[in-house]
């Protein structure tokens, strides 16, 4: 009995260590996406708006990778301004 227990125990840990790196590993979606500008280096900036992650700015890299976040300071009002949200009212 003792062992059949044991068993059971290292299933339930097996299991919850897989569903928490699946939940560690989900992207992060987004509803609307614009390409904002273009630097002299090539990088690409990008404003992310309705993710499930929040508002955000990206910046991806000229010769590809992964792009970076760059915070989200201001993106909440980019994305009210590139009509993704409706105005708030004062």
């Amino acid at each position: 009995m003792r062992s059949s227990l044991m068993k059971l125990a290292r299933r339930l840990l097996f299991v919850a260590a897989i569903a928490s790196a699946l939940l560690a590993s989900t992207p992060a979606l987004a509803n609307y996406v614009e390409h904002r500008s273009t630097d002299q280096s090539g990088n690409t900036y990008w404003l992310s708006c309705g993710s499930s992650a929040g508002d955000s700015f990206f910046k991806c890299p000229a010769g590809g990778g992964l792009c970076e976040d760059q915070g989200s300071l201001g993106a909440h009002q980019a994305c009210i301004d590139a009509g993704y949200y409706p105005a708030e009212a004062n």
